[in-house]
């Protein structure tokens, strides 16, 4: 194939990587994945996961993409996903946590929720649901101090305004799930 002559010579050859690149990770085979090359393509995508997730635990779509794939496990782990939970709780609650840790700890908090009040359990952890709600009450509310801060200081207008309109969509949005669930009237059993 012909390189065009306005061109040049080092464009050229990226252009070629990555055309090669592509033609290197497409599938053309017309058969369907075996099973075990399906399992090995989710365990290399759970790797790079966890290690994405790993280098940047405050970042809320790494966290929730995290969640939903130790989720949606036909085998799936109650012990994994409330671990990935309560740390993404602590490391949004932390000494010199940023605005988008404290969010990712609020989301963190409404997973956990959303698990005990399920209609179809029967077994809620009441003390559990009051713990969840306090992070959740914690984690805004330290969204809001970071940010007052951030305005008081002059970093927030720092911020793109791309971004600064993003971290305020995911807080009100919190902030709604938030108020749900406070108008959610969980009781504790009664009797002895």
């Amino acid at each position: 194939m012909a390189e065009p002559e306005d061109i040049s010579w080092l464009d050229q050859r990226v252009d070629k990587l990555a055309r090669l690149e592509k033609s290197r990770t497409k599938r053309n085979n017309p058969l369907p994945l075996s099973a075990a090359h399906r399992r090995y393509v989710n365990a290399a995508g759970d790797v790079r996961l966890r290690l994405a997730y790993h280098l940047d635990p405050g970042d809320a779509i790494l966290y929730e993409i995290l969640h939903f794939h130790l989720s949606s496990r036909t085998q799936r782990s109650e012990a994994s996903l409330k671990a990935l939970s309560h740390r993404a709780m602590a490391y949004g609650l932390r000494q010199g946590g940023s605005l988008s840790d404290a969010l990712t700890g609020a989301g963190a908090a409404i997973n956990l929720l959303n698990d005990e009040l399920r209609p179809e359990n029967t077994q809620r952890d009441f003390q559990a649901i009051q713990h969840q709600r306090d992070i959740l009450e914690r984690s805004l509310a330290r969204y809001g101090e970071i940010r007052s801060t951030a305005q008081s200081e002059g970093w927030w207008d720092g911020i793109p305004s791309v971004r600064r309109d993003e971290l305020e969509e995911h807080a009100k949005l919190l902030t709604r799930i938030r108020d749900n669930v406070r108008r959610t009237q969980v009781k504790a059993p009664s009797g002895p």
